[in-house]
């Protein structure tokens, strides 16, 4: 998954967790987490959510340089939408 919260800043899931602030031309890794997430939300551009496989939660305050881990009892979660 990917969401943009403008035309250059974006941030893209699947095995990694990547960041663009060029539209997309270059992006950069932030974090592996262990398992695929399938889904990925910013309210605005610090305030994120990760959703992926085994019912894990990630979640941002600064822009995703960071990510907090939960888990909520599914065996995959696919979508996520932050409300701004």
């Amino acid at each position: 998954g990917a969401d943009f919260v403008d035309a250059q800043r974006g941030w893209a899931v699947g095995y990694d967790i990547v960041k663009t602030v060029d539209g997309g031309l270059t992006w950069t890794h932030l974090a592996t987490p262990s398992g695929t997430l399938r889904a990925v939300s910013f309210a605005d551009a610090l305030h994120g959510w990760a959703i992926g496989d085994g019912g894990v939660v990630l979640t941002t305050t600064d822009g995703g340089a960071i990510w907090s881990s939960q888990t909520v009892g599914a065996a995959a979660l696919w979508t996520v939408e932050a409300l701004s």
